[in-house]
């Protein structure tokens, strides 16, 4: 019983000779935050009147040049009746960007206001900041000892919205609902909580190999029947698992129950069931990854390479870190010294993935700054296995590189002999 993901695989691929965006993609919080600090000294001694302006020395946060654009006595927008600063970010150039900043500046921290800068609107703030009077008074902890004073952004960059990565599932089909419904021809059963499921061998050797594995001696010795009790497995969970090697599980049902997910998803890792996992993977990334399951999902992806989830767990911890430290599994995290580290490390440094040119070879070093969805993008282009760590895909991925490279140079040289 073929795939028709499989077989999808093996087609000639189209020939794509354009493609047309009538609405941009949602923006979406890119979840790093960069932080800026402006110094301004003598700010107190400052002589500039109402609606002037000076501007900052420029910074760079997100690869982008910006700086503050600072109204000392308000500016024309400004309350008329009492004197107010005015404070402007601005971006340097012609790009255009949709960001969110704070601003801090001694007790106070502004709420982030979200903003495309344009090279028509290239900047975005306060007319009403605080009252000057307030600001000046050194008292208040705005102001240092000489008349100077500090000012803190932090700028977050919105980009467009990623759909979570799917694997290509298996239609239910007509065949498949046949041998489903077929029980005459099943040669295997198995025992799970007193429940007797019947399955055909050849499906278990197709779809699930660690099944397989357990009935494989039997079947060649057999003299009737073959029964086997499978243990440490809830009834339910396994009847999902036969639903799915017939194709006739309810794939959005799974959505609905967060720890039956967790549990299918493990059921799955267990008998060899790859697209079933990979899926469910999916499934938990999208609809269950919050703060408060993070540090549960975190372990769970981590004990059974679910590169993905994975991923996605650790850079909302990034987003995150004391909403997912709060939640009652954080101690999963704690107890396991390799995830504190990863955690340490994508923290400090960033996840440093970036989406390159898909129709180029890649370098090593190109490799290992993809991300899961495109690394299992590039893997499944190729038809190669899509399951495992991060680590494990992007050695495949290299190593297929590494591969074709060398089959092309040998071609070339070939042709050129000729």
């Amino acid at each position: 019983m073929s795939s028709p993901c499989t077989n999808n695989r093996r087609q000639k691929k189209l020939k794509i000779v354009g493609t047309s965006v009538t609405f941009d993609n949602p923006k979406v919080p890119s979840g790093r935050i960069e932080t800026m600090i402006f110094k301004v000294n003598g700010f107190a001694d400052r002589e500039e009147e109402k609606n002037t302006a000076f501007s900052t020395s420029t910074l760079s946060a997100h690869g982008r040049q910006w700086n503050l654009l600072i109204f000392p006595r308000g500016d024309a927008h400004s309350d008329e009746n009492t004197e107010y600063i005015s404070i402007y970010l601005n971006k340097i150039g012609s790009e255009p960007i949709t960001a969110d900043y704070t601003i801090r500046c001694g007790p106070m921290e502004s709420s982030a206001t979200k903003h495309t800068f344009t090279e028509r609107f290239p900047c975005w703030g306060y007319s009403n900041w605080i009252r000057r009077s307030v600001f000046i008074d050194r008292q208040n902890g705005y102001m240092n000892e000489n008349g100077g004073t500090t000012f803190e952004i932090s700028l977050q960059l919105y980009v467009d919205k990623k759909s979570v990565w799917y694997p290509c599932m298996l239609d239910e089909g007509r065949i498949s609902l046949l041998l489903f419904k077929c029980e005459a021809s099943k040669d295997v059963a198995f025992e799970v909580q007193g429940s007797e499921f019947r399955v055909h061998s050849a499906v278990l050797e197709l779809c699930a190999p660690a099944l397989f594995e357990m009935v494989e001696d039997k079947l060649q010795t057999r003299d009737g029947p073959i029964s086997v009790e499978i243990p440490n497995i809830e009834k339910q969970i396994f009847e999902q698992i036969v639903q799915y090697l017939y194709n006739s599980l309810d794939l959005e049902s799974i959505s609905n129950d967060y720890e039956a997910a967790k549990n299918l998803l493990v059921a799955a890792d267990r008998f060899g069931c790859t697209d079933l996992k990979l899926y469910v993977e999916s499934t938990l990334t999208e609809h269950f990854l919050t703060a408060d399951t993070a540090a549960s999902l975190l372990a769970l992806a981590d004990g059974h390479s679910c590169a993905l989830l994975k991923e996605a767990a650790m850079l909302l911890y990034v987003k995150d870190p004391e909403g997912v430290k709060k939640s009652k599994d954080w101690t999963l995290v704690l107890e396991s010294t390799p995830l504190l580290v990863e955690l340490l490390d994508i923290a400090t440094l960033g996840s440093g993935n970036v989406i390159v040119d898909k129709s180029k070879h890649l370098t090593a070093e190109e490799i290992e700054m993809l991300d899961v969805t495109s690394l299992r993008e590039r893997l499944d282009a190729s038809n190669l296995d899509l399951d495992g760590s991060r680590e494990t895909l992007v050695q495949r991925l290299i190593t297929h590189v590494d591969a074709t490279t060398k089959d092309e140079c040998n071609n070339e040289d070939r042709n050129n002999d000729s």
